[in-house]
């Protein structure tokens, strides 16, 4: 919702496509170049609390953009900034959500749960968009602003209801470290030691970086490749959340069986429906094709957050999950550096290169990782 808000106001302020990409970029970098630190703090602290604080912070930050709205003196630079403190937020944030998770559900549940958050945010990412379209049509972009700061409050007070949890690791651990930056230096040590969690996190890295901005760039595919409007985009965009959504139940439903095969299968099936995108420029056939794009990035996603989680030592699983969050601030240049690829090589034969890689990624793994495919 935010995101729709706050596209449709700066491109409004300023006319520009440039200022726009920046300040959509501002929510990112932080996620990229602070996460290691959220992690360590994750580890040390009550993570519990941890959480709270950054939803509370992420709410002011909103409110601060909504009160500027209304009151006539917002600009693109405030809205950069409001952005830019958010994502800061989210950095110390996330890691905490995914290390606190296997305390609340436990081991024999975790895949379930992880599954579950993926679904959630599956379902978020069909009706949020549209939601905050008619949401800025209706009451304008402070409206929306002042709804999803009420949204980021409500995840604060909910919060409290996760019962309490034991600190003594986090504060065993936070007595062997001796500063922040020795703990950040132990936590990726702990990764580099094990086999298993390092080959996990690098295969996520090439798959995330090597389908996602798909995603970012279906605009031009839509237009370029299929010729059409931007009905047509909605729809495609819907139908890979669907295809996401499906796959996230899928892997809920399984349970532990072969999970580490069916990781290199999501991967690999997210690979071939590129290749198809890639070969066959018909928007029917596109179509379908897109709800089993969604469907193999979600299933690998769960799973390597998933099995992750389960492989690592709860002191250090703050540390270890912040290499996913930033992963995922580091997106922005990837996407950046495909749409470049777009511009020189043409959108077919770059999407070809991406599934290409993919493909040869998950060949690669399946063939010499027995850790990964013997996971179950």
């Amino acid at each position: 919702m935010q995101s729709v808000a706050r596209g449709l106001l700066v491109y409004d302020i300023t006319e520009s496509s440039t200022i726009l990409g920046l300040v959509s970029a501002g929510g990112n970098l932080p996620l990229g170049a602070l996460a290691l630190f959220g992690g360590a703090i994750a580890d040390r602290m009550d993570r519990k609390r941890l959480i709270q604080i950054g939803h509370g912070a992420i709410a002011i930050t909103r409110l601060v953009g909504a009160i500027s709205i209304t009151m006539g003196f917002v600009s693109w630079q405030l809205l950069l900034v409001v952005s830019t403190l958010q994502g800061v937020f989210v950095a110390f944030v996330n890691p905490a959500l995914y290390a606190i998770t296997p305390q609340i559900v436990g081991q024999r549940k975790l895949g379930n749960a992880i599954a579950l958050n993926t679904a959630a945010l599956s379902t978020a990412s069909l009706v949020a968009p549209a939601v905050g379209g008619v949401l800025y049509g209706m009451v304008g972009p402070g409206g929306v602003y002042y709804a999803i700061t009420i949204m980021a409050a409500m995840s604060m007070v909910l919060t409290i209801t996760i019962p309490k949890i034991k600190e003594s690791v986090a504060a065993i651990d936070s007595a062997k470290t001796a500063s922040m930056m020795s703990g950040i230096k132990e936590g990726l040590s702990n990764v580099w030691r094990n086999p298993l969690l390092l080959s996990l996190l690098a295969y996520g890295l090439v798959t995330n970086h090597l389908s996602n901005p798909f995603g970012f760039l279906l605009p031009v595919v839509v237009v370029d490749v299929y010729h059409q409007e931007s009905e047509a985009y909605g729809l495609l965009v819907s139908l890979m959340g669907l295809g996401a959504l499906i796959g996230s139940l899928v892997v809920a439903s399984l349970g532990q069986t072969r999970r580490g095969v069916l990781l290199v299968m999501g991967s690999f099936a997210a690979g071939s429906a590129l290749l198809l995108v890639a070969s066959v420029p018909v928007y029917s056939a596109g179509a379908a094709v897109l709800i089993v794009f969604g469907f193999g990035n979600a299933v690998h996603l769960t799973l390597s957050q998933t099995l992750v989680l389960e492989n690592v030592e709860d002191r250090f699983r703050g540390r270890t999950t912040s290499i996913f969050t930033m992963n995922a601030g580091l997106l922005p240049f990837s996407v950046v550096l495909v749409a470049f690829a777009f511009d020189a090589l043409g959108s077919r034969l770059t999407i070809g290169i991406m599934a290409v890689g993919l493909l040869v990624a998950s060949s690669v793994v399946i063939s010499t990782q027995k850790r990964i495919r013997e996971l179950k």
